[in-house]
């Protein structure tokens, strides 16, 4: 009986320590935070070159509406114009911020201040429209009126090692606009902006 309370009495320490060990190991069944703690930052790049996307708030990309207008060009005594005609009364492209981004992937080493030849807002009828000219007639000599859409300020930076981020500078009211490229495609959306 002696010896089995001294077998006891020796076992009685390792049973502490493995009880104390056991207790400092972390609980197996606690759920991982670091997804929910990990932040993205990835940049999302256009896939194809000389396309313009929307860059929404979540980081995501969305194809503009693209077309080449067709010209109207109207000339008399009174003066003429040149005016760029877009199918349809309204993009299917739709924003609803009043302070757009947009991201193109272009060529290497191309400066996109000489791709990018304007944003501006286009008159809706049946159809878009964006007159660019406007002149007065044989009666004054032909002269040009200098009566030109706005081009709202566009601000570029880079967006990733391949393309280039485009942010209208101010705010842009509801309506139809166009943004112009220097190969003759105009890139069309929407905005809707509830005040």
């Amino acid at each position: 009986m002696r010896k089995l309370n001294n077998a006891l009495f020796a076992l009685l320490p390792l049973l502490v320590l493995a009880s104390v060990a056991n207790c400092q190991q972390p609980a197996t069944n606690q759920p991982s935070n670091e997804k929910s703690t990990k932040v993205s930052t990835s940049i999302v790049e256009p896939k194809y070159v000389d396309e313009v996307y929307q860059l929404t708030d979540d980081g995501d990309l969305i194809l503009l509406e693209s077309q080449r207008p067709a010209r109207d060009v109207k000339s008399g005594l009174t003066g003429g114009s040149i005016t760029y005609v877009y199918s349809g009364a309204a993009s299917p492209t739709r924003v609803n911020t009043p302070s757009p981004s947009f991201v193109i992937r272009l060529a290497p080493d191309v400066n996109p201040a000489s791709i990018i030849l304007g944003l501006n807002q286009v008159k809706v009828t049946k159809h878009r429209e964006l007159v660019m000219v406007q002149t007065t007639g044989a009666v004054s000599g032909f002269k040009d009126k200098g009566k030109r859409p706005e081009n709202f300020e566009l601000a570029f930076s880079p967006n990733g090692p391949n393309s280039v981020k485009i942010k209208v500078v101010g705010k842009l009211e509801p309506g139809e606009y166009a943004i112009r490229t220097k190969w003759g495609t105009t890139f069309l959306f929407g905005i809707d902006v509830k005040k």
